[in-house]
């Protein structure tokens, strides 16, 4: 019995709080007996801080921003690793569609999950951005199974509104949290245990994975 890998993509642009909430998503959803990559394809001014132990188990590996992910890499990542799951800091600057295309690679089908989304937003930057590369940032919204807008303690009430109406108008199922600024990550995630997979139920599910898993 084959135990698919899960999937996660962290979208957003350089600032964002990409890696904020990485570590943020971490710390409210590793559970005992774990074992999670994260692929960083950002240079950003933040590095992944979760100490390992002896029930968890986080391994970093930094991509080549100039190189396109392929699913050659992420096969032997889970062939040689055997993850829980992938969570993958994308460069905002590339279409998402490269990233959801080398996902449905056959090579990949019977080792990796469908991807959960999260988009990271910059509410001070969103409308200018939104307005200038529409073409970068609708694929990232519209995709998107959880949207955090950041920096939301910048904004003046009426902006704040316009903005999370215009993620609701273009991603109707989307889940949409605000926050005032990157300290405020840890805190809204573990308020939305209904949204992430965290956990009881999870602690169950990866003991029982643990069972199973490629060899």
């Amino acid at each position: 019995m084959n135990i698919k890998t899960h999937i996660e993509i962290v979208t957003g642009f350089l600032g964002s709080g990409k890696t904020t909430f990485i570590n943020s998503l971490l710390e409210s959803t590793l559970v005992p007996g774990e074992k999670v990559i994260v692929v960083q394809q950002e240079n950003g001014n933040s590095s992944i801080n979760v100490k390992n132990d002896s029930k968890v188990k986080v391994i970093t590996k930094q991509y080549d921003l100039s190189k396109k992910l392929t699913p050659a890499f992420l096969k032997q990542m889970i062939c040689f690793y055997n993850p829980h799951r992938i969570i993958i800091e994308y460069n905002g600057m590339r279409m998402l569609g490269e990233m959801l295309n080398v996902l449905e690679d056959r090579s990949l089908e019977e080792l990796c999950t469908e991807p959960a989304i999260y988009n990271i937003i910059d509410g001070i930057t969103f409308e200018v951005f939104f307005n200038n590369m529409k073409e970068l940032l609708l694929p990232c919204i519209n995709h998107s199974n959880l949207i955090v807008v950041n920096n939301c303690i910048f904004l003046e009430g009426p902006q704040k509104k316009r903005i999370v109406k215009e993620l609701e108008t273009i991603n109707k199922n989307a889940f949409i949290l605000c926050t005032d600024d990157l300290s405020g990550f840890n805190h809204r995630l573990k308020e939305s245990d209904h949204i992430l997979s965290s956990g009881l139920f999870k602690s169950l599910r990866i003991k029982l994975s643990n069972k199973f898993r490629r060899r």
